[in-house]
Parts: C-alpha cells; sequence; structure tokens
C-alpha cells in the first residue's frame, strides 16, 4: 500500500508529502481502480501487505478473524502465529495474514473490499510462494 496527495483539480502528486495524504493505492491502484478480492467459502485465503506509507496503518477485515503468519523477517513458525481481527502494519514493514473462508460478513461487503461471492462465477485468490520474499510457507 502507499499513499499520495493530491490537490483539486491536479493530476500529480505532491512529491514531498509524506504523512498529509488523501489517496491510497493498493498495488499501485487507486478506487473505484481495484478490483475486490473474492474466494470461494471453505477456500485458505493468504493477503500479504507491504507498507509503503509514512504511517502506520491498521488493517481490518470486516466479519473474518485470521492468523498473522509472516512479517518481514519471514514466515512465522506455525506454533508462533497469533489470532488477529485487526493488524497493524508499520512504516516499511510487511504482514501476511491468512484466514479460512468459512462465512460470509453479515452485510456481504467490506470497506477492505473483500468479499466472499456466493454465485456461480468464482475469482481465485492464488498465493505464489516464489512470488513472495519470505519463501516457501
Amino acid at each position: 500500500m502507499s499513499a499520495y496527495r493530491f490537490e483539486p483539480g491536479t493530476y500529480m502528486p505532491g512529491g514531498s508529502e509524506m504523512t498529509d495524504f488523501n489517496i491510497w493505492a493498493w498495488n499501485s491502484r487507486v478506487f473505484p481502480g481495484i478490483d475486490p478480492m473474492v474466494a470461494r467459502i471453505g477456500e485458505r485465503v493468504r493477503i500479504r501487505m507491504a507498507n509503503l506509507t509514512m504511517t502506520n496503518h491498521p488493517v481490518h477485515l470486516h466479519g473474518h478473524h485470521f492468523s498473522v503468519t509472516g512479517t518481514d523477517g519471514g514466515w512465522v513458525p506455525q506454533m508462533a502465529r497469533w489470532p488477529e481481527s485487526t493488524t497493524d502494519v508499520p512504516v516499511g514493514v510487511t504482514r501476511t495474514i491468512e484466514f479460512d473462508a468459512a462465512t460470509a460478513p453479515r452485510r456481504r461487503w467490506s470497506t477492505s473490499r473483500f468479499s466472499l461471492r456466493l454465485r456461480s462465477r468464482w475469482s481465485r485468490i492464488r498465493s505464489s510462494a516464489s512470488a513472495l520474499s519470505c519463501g516457501s510457507a
């Protein structure tokens, strides 16, 4: 995730702005250009976040509890993982969270843009261990 400050009527972010931002980006894309992450009920979901902003950022998935399974130091051993409903991603740090998509959030939509689809078409979330800097899990 990263953050930028845009003044009204401009198309370029302020170059030296570090803390007074008004736009958040996920994978270099800004809402509404962000597609929701979609998983089937029962799938194991892994989300890896890197905070490229200049402030800590808490992450909360409405309706879900998860385990912190990785940090910028590598994968957390199975016995050392901790359960959360909100985790803080400090400046310059990564967090990997995993959960079983066992139930749909009550409102079937969340501010984190993660959703469980109950229809016939599915986009699966796939995690590629080779794409993660801390190796295989």
